[in-house]
């Protein structure tokens, strides 16, 4: 929500609706309120009471609720950046219109996350790709569009694949006896205290 307001101050939009710059500020104020850990996790149990799964309890620290915004917004604004230069493969596209390709990549995948009925987000991404920035790029859009999506598809099987390598090394060397571990200390804390009582 807050990464995607700019898209509402983009020459088309500001062209049609003068006073969207208001919109923007009043998205950017609800979405760093919703931001709140007190208010995320209110709202958070709210959505698991009504499908009836387990709420969460405690409200979870501020360091521990910091990384993950911020690797979102990470994950929003690279995306935003393969998304320009993909885009930049196919046609000249200016570097200004860098901040639009990252509110594009930010509404599309929000978006997407919150439509269970497709998965990946397919169709939806691809539709909102379209409807933001086919009125700048032009048709190319749809060329970059169909490029983002295998070059994204592509990179999640070769994730997977190097995941799932790396648990099952993890998990056979788990397995794997050491015939050195004879550690008195060990020993002796299992076994209890030796000598005299």
């Amino acid at each position: 929500l807050i990464v995607s307001a700019p898209l509402l101050l983009t020459g088309p939009i500001r062209a049609r609706y003068p006073m969207a710059w208001i919109a923007c500020v009043v998205m950017t104020f609800i979405g760093l309120l919703l931001l709140h850990p007190r208010v995320f996790v209110a709202m958070l149990n709210l959505a698991l009471k009504t499908i009836g799964r387990q709420t969460i309890e405690r409200v979870p620290p501020v360091r521990r609720y910091l990384w993950p915004v911020l690797a979102s917004f990470g994950q929003w604004i690279l995306a935003g950046f393969s998304l320009w230069f993909i885009t930049l493969a196919v046609t000249d596209v200016s570097v200004k219109l860098i901040p639009l390709f990252i509110g594009s990549a930010a509404l599309a995948m929000t978006v997407s996350y919150l439509m269970p009925f497709a998965p990946g987000g397919i169709g939806i991404r691809e539709g909102l790709y379209l409807l933001t920035l086919g009125p700048v790029v032009g048709p190319v859009t749809a060329v970059v569009v169909v490029a983002m999506r295998v070059i994204q598809t592509v990179l999640e099987v070769v994730l997977a694949i190097i995941g799932a390598a790396m648990l099952r090394r993890s998990g056979s060397m788990t397995l794997q006896a050491d015939p050195d571990d004879s550690n008195p200390l060990t020993v002796q804390n299992i076994s209890g205290p030796s000598g005299p009582a």
